[in-house]
């Protein structure tokens, strides 16, 4: 298990869309929005799946070099400053969940390829006891998860509440703010898989929620491969 080559940190983003505006959608994601952000100094990669059996209908993600990134001036300055087409389509996401993480662990290997499956498991945990059960979660879980020869990679996140809560200018359009669940793992397969998640009452998790998602479009920042 390690973590030294990985990106540190995540923004991931939760959201539905208005129907009538999900090519609309499509084509600004494909075509200003994930190119302006993988310009962005720190940026590393973007990704957009589909969600499966009642997941949100997408999950947006950019990996960082760490959370910091984030917090930039580089990033809030495109935050605060959103193009026409960018506000015209942020009014089209329904039940908004963005936050940013930094990696906590990882195992397995990330792909060359990219994913074409990912699980994304938030949960909180018990702050009396995180001390003595994130360490486990972090070793023996994501080891174990990590096992199955579907999965590429699993990563453990802990949420950055203080660059989560930032308000911005494209926030106040879409409406939306971070997610009630401190943690996050992401578990990328080769085929539509969802490993056992539990991990046994050893390791007490609270408020767990499980979602599948398909590969839609990914965009790595210029030199980043």
């Amino acid at each position: 298990m390690g973590n030294a080559a990985r990106a540190g940190g995540l923004m991931a983003f939760w959201a539905d869309i208005v129907d009538d505006h999900v090519q609309d959608f499509r084509e600004w994601h494909n075509c200003e929005h994930m190119a302006e952000r993988c310009a962005i100094p720190g940026f590393i990669v973007g990704r957009r799946y589909c969600g499966i059996d009642g997941a949100p209908m997408f999950l947006m993600y950019y990996e960082t070099e760490n959370a910091a990134v984030l917090a930039s001036p580089a990033y809030h300055a495109r935050l605060n400053d959103p193009t026409p087409w960018t506000t015209a389509m942020l009014q089209h996401y329904r039940n908004s969940d963005r936050t940013i993480f930094s990696l906590l662990a990882a195992s397995g290997t990330p792909a060359e390829t990219e994913p074409p499956y990912v699980t994304t498991c938030r949960f909180n945990m018990d702050p009396a006891t995180r001390s003595e059960v994130e360490p486990r979660l972090a070793g023996e879980w994501l080891d174990r998860l990590a096992h199955h020869e579907q999965v590429i990679d699993v990563r453990l996140y802990r949420v950055d509440e203080e660059v989560s809560g930032m308000m911005t200018a494209e926030r106040r359009i879409y409406g939306g703010g971070p997610g009630a669940r401190e943690y996050l793992v992401m578990i990328e397969t080769w085929q539509r898989f969802r490993p056992d998640l539990d991990p046994g009452p050893a390791l007490p998790r609270q408020d767990q929620v499980v979602h599948e998602f398909w590969l839609d479009m990914a965009l790595h920042a210029p030199g980043a491969r």
